[in-house]
């Protein structure tokens, strides 16, 4: 009987030792991947909330209606309205400048650790430890020689973070639109912290694009100006 209850309880103290040091290794190995995991779930629930908002704001922009509220999961993070870029857009023919638009087009984004989202003139970009690159693109088209470009400004200020609810709110200010039905050129300087992905998706759609500036040719362009004003709170 002796030699059974010390066998037992030898048993009992391996079968600890082989739980805990399961538990071990599913939190060293385990938890990365977890945490792996969470992060692809968020990143791409953030990029459908910015998709929606970008949709939103465009709805208001063309004062479909005049005002809108989107619900956005913070999860964690911080969502912001700032306004640390900038455009500057020409539209020349051979002899002349025809047009000129220097604006600040601001943008709401959105910052968990090292990644960012964010909306900005219209199309939401990603940027994390990879680099920059789209989510969805700005409304910016080539279609031959006929060119059409909407610019999305974001009008606001703001911050808020945790892990509950931020409220967006939208509202229409003003809109524009200019159109060129003769031979010329448009030139374009972005500045911004995408610009990574700002260079591949202009050259994509067929402009020109160097250090500097992007350059398309036209022989009818449509420009679109939009504005709203963005609230946050939560």
């Amino acid at each position: 009987m002796r030699e059974k209850a010390v066998s037992e309880v030898v048993g009992s103290l391996l079968m600890l030792v082989v739980v805990t040091l399961t538990v071990s290794i599913l939190i060293v190995y385990g938890n990365p991947v977890i945490e792996s995991n969470q992060q692809i779930i968020r990143t791409r629930n953030v990029a459908a909330m910015m998709v929606a908002t970008s949709e939103t704001i465009s709805k208001v922009s063309a004062d479909v209606m005049p005002s809108a509220r989107v619900r956005f999961a913070l999860s964690g993070g911080s969502l912001s309205v700032s306004s640390d870029n900038s455009l500057t857009l020409y539209v020349n023919n051979s002899t002349a400048n025809l047009y000129t638009l220097t604006t600040t087009p601001g943008k709401i984004e959105y910052v968990h650790g090292d990644d960012k989202t964010c909306i900005e003139c219209g199309g939401v970009w990603s940027k994390g430890s990879t680099g920059a690159y789209i989510v969805y693109p700005p409304r910016i088209k080539v279609q031959g020689s006929n060119v059409s470009i909407a610019i999305y400004e974001i009008r606001g200020s703001g911050s808020v973070g945790g892990k509950g609810f931020a409220e967006i709110e939208i509202r229409y200010n003003s809109s524009e639109t200019k159109i060129f039905n003769t031979s010329g050129y448009v030139v374009m300087n972005i500045t911004s912290e995408y610009a990574q992905a700002w260079k591949r998706y202009l050259e994509e759609e067929g402009f020109t694009v160097s250090s500097e500036y992007a350059r398309v040719d036209f022989t009818y362009l449509t420009i679109s100006r939009y504005v709203v004003d963005v609230r946050l709170w939560v």
